[in-house]
């Protein structure tokens, strides 16, 4: 087993010293000794059995090189986690290292969370993927005839006819809507359906695929409507609970709950609330409502907890979905949409999904400024989840985009050695 809660500061004085006594030092040489002392300053947190560090070395080197605050990482195999680890600081001010228990905020990984949840009230017969909205969830009345024929499932799949591309995110209009209501800013989940129902759809529902945030809140409305409890209520006790996950819950916008990592974004917007309205803040703290994104990027949780969530689905039967819902989970083969954007992949219920022969894999990103998250599962059942507490690399990349293939490549080998 190999413990690396605190590596680094032997390593980064022997190698100060060495650059600091050497008479000559070329440039390759010096940038060499400063990449090397990067990785070692880098605090690592968890045990991992010795046959997996490259993953752990893999992340220590994601982390130095790219200067991230912090990080997150654990890995599934079927059903068992086999990885959990923390990296950098969950606070770089306050010198506080991320833990493989640290909380962050998950952002789109929430939207995996609400289709389960869905599929779940679906499964205990609530309704159908094919009912429609207008008869599962009570709406002010439209100006757009065409939402009558939006369903459930068009709603998962994000074919419900809302496109942020040729309007906008309704979820980050909240000063806007609020104002147009005459309520205080900012608007809530609530607000925000009904400003929208004074809205038009930008494509015909079932027509073309256009992600939408929007569309998950009115998921997370149906949960409510249906149940009788909030949506995080519900979400907690027929799904994180069962699992023994106790620890998610819905973040705050300007707020950091226990043991939730800071966020950490170069840019500044005007906030959204009322009591510093319109004054700059920091992005990632006050210029976008997080509350109103209960349902679809809201969640703040551990890594270990969510790769326990995602195993807990193929790799796990029973415990959260039948086979039948599992196979609508994946739309695979008559289920599969027909406007693909790309026939190698398309969005299931709450994921993207890329068929592997009779398997596929799945996976979802998230990305808020000061966040970046991905959770995936490959066709061979390795799950992982990897969490940042940044945005981007200094070239403007998504990270999740940037360690996706990194883990891929860390996964082969690990297979290959078996």
């Amino acid at each position: 087993m190999r413990n690396r809660t605190t590596i680094g500061l032997a390593s980064l004085l022997l190698l100060l010293t060495h650059h600091l006594s050497s008479p000559r030092v070329s440039g390759a040489d010096k940038k060499e000794v400063d990449r090397k002392a990067g990785i070692a300053a880098i605090t690592v947190t968890g045990e991992v059995p010795d046959e997996l560090s490259m993953f752990t070395d893999l992340m220590v080197n994601f982390v130095a090189e790219h200067d991230l605050p912090g990080a997150s990482l654990a890995i599934a195999e079927g059903d068992k986690v086999i990885f959990s680890q923390g990296f950098g600081f969950a606070d770089r001010e306050a010198r506080r290292p991320v833990f493989p228990t640290t909380r962050f905020r998950i952002a789109s990984l929430s939207k995996p969370i609400t289709a389960v949840a869905v599929l779940r009230l679906v499964q205990q017969g609530k309704f159908k993927l094919d009912d429609r909205l207008v008869d599962v969830l009570e709406l002010p009345p439209v100006i757009d005839g065409r939402i009558a024929q939006v369903t459930v499932r068009h709603l998962l799949q994000h074919h419900a006819g809302w496109d942020r591309s040729v309007s906008y995110d309704p979820m980050f209009r909240s000063v806007e809507m609020a104002k147009t209501l005459g309520r205080t800013a900012p608007a809530d989940s609530r607000g925000v359906i009904l400003y929208m129902t004074g809205e038009r759809l930008d494509h015909v529902p079932g027509k073309r695929y256009a992600y939408s945030n929007f569309g998950y809140n009115l998921l997370g409305r149906i949960i409510e409507q249906q149940t009788g409890v909030s949506y995080s209520e519900f979400v907690q006790r027929e799904i994180l609970h069962p699992l023994g996950i106790s620890d998610m819950q819905i973040g705050a916008t300007r707020s950091t709950a226990f043991h939730e990592a800071k966020y950490y974004s170069k840019y500044r917007g005007p906030s959204v609330f009322a009591d510093n309205l319109g004054e700059e803040v920091p992005s990632q703290y006050g210029a976008w409502h997080l509350e109103a994104m209960d349902s679809h990027g809201a969640w703040i949780a551990s890594a270990i907890d969510l790769v326990r969530f995602s195993a807990a689905l193929e790799d796990a039967p029973g415990k959260l979905l039948d086979a039948v819902h599992l196979v609508e989970m994946a739309a695979l083969n008559a289920k599969r949409p027909e406007n693909l954007v790309d026939e190698s992949w398309h969005y299931g219920l709450g994921w993207s999904i890329r068929p592997q022969g009779e398997s596929y894999q799945r996976s979802h990103t998230g990305s808020l400024p000061g966040t970046s998250t991905l959770m995936a599962r490959r066709a061979d059942g390795i799950h992982w989840v990897a969490l940042f507490n940044q945005r981007n690399t200094a070239s403007n990349q998504r990270l999740s985009a940037t360690i996706e293939p990194l883990l891929e490549a860390a996964a082969d080998a690990l297979l290959g050695k078996k």
